[in-house]
Order: structure tokens, then C-alpha cells, then sequence
């Protein structure tokens, strides 16, 4: 009676113990897939959290554009954007223009105007100083992320019709005056 009990016990031991490998199996048969697949989100780094504010019309704008990719925010010092860029651990990055020597010129130069931030609780932060900031969006060599294309083309499209914008308004100025 005693090795029925054994024998059931260790039989049922066996039974659970290949349940949890099937599902241990599939677990990570998605994860190494995940690891194949490109990229599903955007890292997008801001030397200053009020630039993040000023670039919210173009994050926007990419975000509408694709749908299926998570944007992540981060907060990184200048000193270390251009290494972060380089070892790929960021996809794009917005900071001053002086801050960014390591970068080389590459980048796209950007006129951003400090804006409100919404925290998680829904409590906006408007910056004491609203001035414009010259800043530069500096991209990833050593990222295969497909997302930075997307942005890029984004980014333009977004600076080019701010231009027209502002030429209406510099001829409707002019106009005015004569």
C-alpha cells in the first residue's frame, strides 16, 4: 500500500513537472522570437524634461503616423547622449546644439519651445521660462531600429510646414506695416 502511494505521488510529480516545461518551453520560444523581431518601440532621449514638452507636437504626429510603436522617454545628462547613441542604447535624442560635440554635425537643427508636462497623475508642470531653445535631434548610427526613419521623415515634414507658418506670418507682419 505504502509504494501505491509512492509510485501515485511521484507519477503525479512527473505529470506536473511536464506541464510546467511545456509552458517554461513556449515562454521562452517567445521570448527568443521577441529578440528576432525588429524593434517595437522608439527611445527618445531629452537632455532637459521641458524639451520633452516643446517636442510633444512631433511625437504626436509620429505617434498617429505608427500606431504600433511604444515611444520611451528618458532623461539623460548631455555627457551622456552621444555615448548612449553610439552603444545604440538610444534611438534619438533631443539637446542643446552645445552639447552635443560628440555627435559630430550630424543632427537636425530644431527650434523647440519649452512646454507644460503632464505627469502620470494628470498635474501639468509649465516651465517658469518659455523661451525658445535651439536644440538638435540626433539619431542613432548604431541602432537597426525601423522606427528612426519614420521619426526623421516626421521630424521634417513637421519643421517644413512650421517654416511656411512662419513666413504667412512674416508677410502678414510685413503687409501690416506698409
Amino acid at each position: 500500500m505504502k509504494s501505491a502511494i509512492t509510485l501515485c505521488a511521484l507519477a503525479a510529480f512527473f505529470v506536473l513537472g511536464y506541464f510546467l516545461m511545456k509552458r517554461l518551453d513556449t515562454f521562452l520560444e517567445s521570448n527568443r522570437q521577441a529578440g528576432e523581431n525588429p524593434q517595437k518601440a522608439l527611445r527618445i532621449a531629452f537632455e532637459n524634461p521641458a524639451l520633452a514638452g516643446g517636442a510633444e507636437d512631433i511625437i504626436r504626429e509620429f505617434s498617429k503616423a505608427e500606431p504600433d510603436c511604444e515611444i520611451i522617454i528618458y532623461s539623460v545628462r548631455s555627457e551622456d547622449i552621444p555615448k548612449k547613441l553610439e552603444f545604440g542604447e538610444l534611438d534619438i535624442a533631443f539637446a542643446d546644439e552645445a552639447s552635443l560635440d560628440g555627435c559630430g554635425d550630424a543632427g537636425i537643427p530644431v527650434l523647440l519651445t519649452a512646454g507644460k508636462l503632464t505627469t502620470a497623475g494628470g498635474i501639468s508642470i509649465q516651465p517658469g521660462d518659455t523661451a525658445k531653445v535651439r536644440a538638435r535631434a540626433v539619431t542613432s548610427q548604431n541602432s537597426n531600429n525601423p522606427y528612426i526613419g519614420a521619426f526623421s521623415r516626421i521630424l521634417s515634414r513637421y519643421l517644413k510646414k512650421r517654416q511656411r507658418k512662419m513666413r504667412a506670418r512674416s508677410r502678414n507682419i510685413t503687409r501690416n506695416m506698409l
